[in-house]
């Protein structure tokens, strides 16, 4: 009888029976191993199919369209809005789109297809006049391919829509308030949907410094490269309202380049003479001119001359920077004063940015009241026009400010 031997503490000889004869012993080992071997592998690749079963399902089909929103959107109601969106389709160069807008919980309310095919692999605008309500939405975009074959997935983005800032009630608010004031005011707002109103829209007002942001707007579209000292000088003039600058500047762009300003902004009422001091200014033109600022400015110069009107000295900023800064208005403005005959105009035309609202606010002032009445008139406009108080501490204007 031959004893089997001691299992041993692992390996295939620990599941193999004794034998008799080394070879069918060695022979016998050799077959089971190479069996478990082949489970093994087998084994793998049954899972390595499984997984790639799972991979396939959550993947796309290679080659079938798939949408993307590009970016979350803010728009004014009653505004154009546009919206980026891509399509993706190795195997058709166009589609049949269709611009879908839903609730945040996936209810549809709004759906427009595309008059013409749409081509597949480009970044793409959409168009159209918003007129949903305020409110936030999401968008994305359904699409058939040019084999008939409809997308396999759409990717959203936000779309928040806000209401038309300033209120009309608001700016009626400020009208009402300016006529009771002594002196005469012009008062202009264009809101975020473009709409121009206001009080005394059209009347003229001796411009003082106002006027430099129309030399500076005219100085830049007519020099394509400007020196570093020509930069200094323009600075001046805005920053600290430097009326040394403003001369030399006058000097060279004229009565015929600010009459050239005023007609690219499409000003109605704007005229000047040998003192640019004196140009003759309304509420309505220079509401224009601050709310389309960035239009007008060259394209290389336009980050520099926001941060020049964003950037008035702290002297300087004594009336609508004061109101609407603490409320989260960033405020590109420029202001001026002036003893004019037996009287003072004081004046200030700005363009407020905050959260995707974009508006323009003027306020002009004329009268025999003092500097810091008039300074008083822009605040008590500024804060009927945002709905906020004034502040109990204010910052008056000095004398020696005056251009």
């Amino acid at each position: 009888m031959t004893l089997a031997r001691p299992a041993s503490s692992g390996g295939v000889d620990a599941i193999l029976p004794a034998a008799r004869g080394g070879s069918t012993e060695r022979r016998s080992r050799k077959g089971l191993l190479q069996a478990l071997i082949l489970a093994a592998q087998l084994a793998a690749l049954s899972v390595g199919l499984a997984l790639a079963s799972v991979a396939a399902a959550a993947a796309p089909p290679v080659g079938e369209p798939q949408t993307f929103a590009l970016a979350n959107v803010d728009v004014v109601t009653g505004s154009k809005a546009t919206l980026p969106y891509r399509i993706e389709d190795a195997a058709a160069p166009t589609t049949t789109a269709t611009a879908v807008i839903t609730t945040l919980q996936g209810a549809v309310v709004a759906t427009t297809q595309l008059p013409d095919p749409v081509a597949t692999g480009k970044d793409l605008p959409y168009i159209f006049s918003c007129d949903l309500a305020p409110g936030t939405y999401r968008y994305h975009f359904d699409v058939v391919d040019s084999l008939g074959r409809p997308q396999v997935a759409a990717h959203a983005a936000r779309l928040r829509v806000l209401p038309i800032f300033p209120q009309g009630a608001a700016i009626s608010r400020a009208s009402r308030w300016l006529q009771r004031r002594h002196g005469l005011v012009g008062f202009a707002v264009i809101d975020d949907r473009g709409e121009l109103r206001g009080y005394h829209l059209d009347r003229r007002f001796a411009s003082a410094s106002v006027v430099k942001a129309m030399l500076l707007l005219d100085y830049l579209r007519s020099h394509a490269r400007i020196s570093a000292g020509m930069r200094a000088t323009l600075s001046r003039m805005i920053v600290v309202s430097d009326s040394a600058a403003a001369s030399a500047i006058f000097r060279v762009v004229g009565q015929r380049g600010l009459y050239a300003c005023a007609h690219l902004v499409g000003m109605r009422r704007f005229a000047v003479g040998s003192d640019w001091a004196l140009a003759q200014i309304t509420a309505a033109d220079q509401a224009r001119l601050f709310f389309s600022m960035d239009t007008f400015v060259p394209l290389q110069y336009r980050s520099w001359v926001r941060f020049l009107f964003s950037h008035i000295t702290p002297a300087h900023c004594w009336g609508i920077p004061e109101i609407a800064r603490p409320a989260g208005w960033q405020v590109f403005f420029k202001g001026g004063f002036m003893p004019v005959g037996s009287g003072i105009v004081v004046h200030e035309a700005s363009r407020l940015e905050r959260r995707g609202v974009v508006f323009s606010l003027v306020v002009l002032t004329a009268g025999p009241e003092s500097l810091a009445y008039g300074a008083a008139i822009l605040r008590g406009a500024t804060a009927r026009v945002l709905g906020t108080s004034t502040p109990s501490r204010i910052m008056l204007p000095r004398v020696n400010d005056a251009p």
